[in-house]
């Protein structure tokens, strides 16, 4: 009895080591890996071909014949055609307008709805009874370098002062430059063409709506009212209309010092609504100065020969005056 419970306490011995012996070993479980999220696949959108209209402008006269350097203006920008009459552009915008203008025609405004591509827009330009011809701006022996008559509502001298391209009210059609200094204590000047030449024929006409007599008190200031034209540094030939004792003025005046000089100074008479055109030859060491085709006066030895800044036409103490068909030669040679 004894040797069976030993027996069973050994047999169950036995049995509990068999089974530690056979329970599976402990193994580590890896941590858990969380994969970073990927970024979602940007795709651009394309981008458009922008749509060129190519325009060519071709401008002819009224017989087909090419006008060359025609002036194409868009806004405030001024370009020119070729001297075959052709001016070429591409654009992004199918609407087109521009007013086309050359000197001694009409001003014709031109507005195209363009097509994608190349489009050709024919321009046919009438005369302008009123504006410069080649007639009026030719001259033996010299080159035309700068005409203005303001027909394109353009002033193509540089403006300094109170002055503004208006129509012409005795004269439907033309254009003119207006200076009103009534009131004001400043000059006017319109300055241009090239610098540095010693010889020009510079012509300018211009006219006075009004005149005003009877402020005049010597030696007192008062309202000269003048008109001038510079070309050569320190002098210029200038007018006014006063009916002073020694009678309207034409005149040249020497500024070259601190003290101003007259070297010479004659009568000229300027009425009200009345045009006259001042014309200046620069030949050599003279100066030929003609009112209206006849010849006023020559000055000879001027003080100065350099002409380092541009030439100008203008206006001073208060006057009230017109200015039209400013023109400008030097020596073709």
């Amino acid at each position: 009895m004894k040797k069976s419970v030993i027996s069973i306490f050994l047999a169950f011995v036995f049995l509990t080591a068999l089974l530690s012996g056979c329970a599976p070993a402990s193994t580590s479980v890896p941590p858990t890996f969380t994969p970073s999220p990927v970024p979602p696949t940007f795709t651009p959108e394309p981008t458009a071909t922008p749509v060129v209209y190519n325009v060519e402008i071709d401008v002819t006269d009224e017989n087909g014949n090419p006008i060359p350097e025609a002036k194409i203006i868009q806004g405030e920008t001024n370009e020119f055609a070729d001297h075959q009459g052709v001016w070429r552009k591409s654009m992004q915008d199918s609407a087109f307008s521009a007013n086309i203008w050359a000197q001694g025609y009409l001003l014709k405004e031109q507005s195209s709805t363009l097509q994608a591509g190349d489009n050709k827009i024919s321009v046919e330009l009438s005369v302008d009874p009123l504006g410069l011809q080649t007639a009026d701006l030719t001259r033996e022996g010299y080159k035309l370098i700068f005409v203005e008559d303001f027909q394109d509502n353009i002033s193509d001298c540089a403006i300094d002062g109170n002055g503004a391209v208006i129509p012409d009210d005795t004269d439907s059609g033309n254009q003119l430059l207006l200076v009103d200094l009534r009131g004001l204590e400043e000059g006017f000047s319109c300055s241009f063409g090239p610098t540095n030449i010693e010889n020009a024929i510079i012509e300018v006409s211009f006219r006075y709506p009004a005149i005003q007599f009877t402020d005049f008190k010597d030696p007192d200031y008062f309202n000269w009212q003048g008109y001038y034209i510079q070309f050569r540094d320190g002098f210029d030939v200038e007018g006014y209309p006063l009916q002073v004792s020694w009678g309207a003025t034409l005149q040249i005046r020497d500024f070259t010092t601190s003290e101003w000089k007259y070297p010479i100074f004659i009568k000229q008479g300027i009425k009200e609504n009345q045009w006259y055109t001042l014309n200046t030859l620069y030949d050599g060491k003279k100066v030929e100065v003609r009112m209206n085709g006849g010849l006023r006066f020559t000055f000879l030895n001027p003080p100065t020969m350099n002409n380092t800044k541009q030439s100008s036409f203008g206006a001073f103490s208060k006057a009230f005056i017109q200015f039209d068909n400013i023109k400008m030669w030097i020596p073709s040679d």
